[in-house]
Parts: structure tokens; C-alpha cells; sequence
């Protein structure tokens, strides 16, 4: 709708190659999505992005995109690495470090995204319990908001519906991205 395009206008979205695929997808301008692998709330400071051919800091690259809203969409590259508390509580870092660097920016946490049936990357349940842990954390501050994408991925056995997944069970295909 005009009304989607209007905020995906004033959106850049931030975290890991599932988020990445909103740009190579062609579903947003690459120019919106700061992401690429391995990112993690745990190390997402130790990278650097490439914006319109230059290498940024992620607080360099939200400070020149000046957006109204950061979405970010991360975390699976945290669930065999940490536990539930630690990576709400880089989350809660990296949300502190942008507030201060954007003030009057609305921060939206996606929730992780799950994986297939037969991925043996982690279980969904795992990942049910980074985002309950994640989900509570940023209930804490009324000026972030959380976002539960995964009632529409998921199917009745708790795993990324097949058509959602890009081919590895854990990646995302366009289909899911537009759902």
C-alpha cells in the first residue's frame, strides 16, 4: 500500500544475511539495509558496511541514513553462541548505543526468525526462548517496540513453512519476506 511504501521510505533495516536478503531480493533499495553475515547483536560493532561505496561503522552508516525508524532482524547467529540473557543484553547495547546516537529515530526489534523441519542448525524451541528473552527485554523501554514476525512464518509443527524457506531451512525465500 502507499501507506507500507511511505514507511519503508523512512525505514533503514539493520542485521544479519536474513535481513540482507530485503535488499538482494529487490524487496527495499539495498541502500536501506545495513546487514551481511555472521552479524550478531554480540559482535555487530566489530563490522563495517558498505554504504554508497564507502565502509562505515553501523553508528557511521544510521547517522548518515538519518532514518525515522531502525528495524533490526538478527539473531540466529546468536542462539548456539550465547544464552537467552546474554543476547538480550547485547540487544539492549546495540538499542542504547543507537538511541544515543538517534534520539528521535522509533527502534522495531524483529523477532528471530525460525528455521525448517529438518534444519539441524538449532531447534525452534531454542529459538522461541532467545525471543521470549528478547521480547521482554525491549518491554522494558517504552521507546522500542518489538515485532513477532514468526505467527506468519511458522507452520503447525513450530518450523519455517516450507515455501518460506530459500532452499537451506534457514534462509528466507521473497515469499517470506513479503509476508
Amino acid at each position: 500500500t502507499e501507506d507500507d511504501y511511505a514507511f519503508l521510505e523512512n525505514c533503514v533495516f539493520v542485521g544479519d544475511s536474513i535481513c540482507s536478503g530485503l535488499g538482494h531480493y529487490g524487496i527495499i533499495p539495498m541502500n536501506s539495509v545495513i546487514a551481511q553475515g555472521n552479524i550478531a547483536a554480540r559482535n555487530i560493532f566489530d563490522f563495517t558496511f558498505t554504504v554508497d561505496g564507502s565502509d562505515l561503522s553501523l553508528v557511521s552508516a544510521l547517522v548518515n541514513a538519518n532514518p525515522k525508524y531502525v528495524v533490526f532482524s538478527m539473531g540466529i547467529n546468536d542462539v548456539n553462541i550465547t544464552s537467552e540473557e546474554e543476547f538480550a543484553e547485547d540487544y539492549r547495547e546495540l538499542l542504547s548505543t543507537t538511541e544515543g546516537f538517534l534520539p528521535d529515530a522509533e527502534l522495531i526489534v524483529l523477532s528471530i526468525s525460525p528455521i525448517g523441519r529438518d534444519s539441524t542448525f538449532t531447534a525452534n524451541e531454542n529459538i522461541d526462548k532467545f525471543n521470549k528473552a528478547l521480547e521482554k527485554m525491549i518491554g522494558e523501554n517504552e521507546k522500542w517496540h518489538y515485532a513477532d514476525v514468526t505467527a506468519e512464518l511458522k507452520n503447525e509443527e513450530n518450523a519455517l513453512k516450507t515455501n518460506y524457506s530459500s532452499g537451506d531451512g534457514i534462509h528466507l525465500s521473497p515469499d517470506a519476506y513479503y509476508a
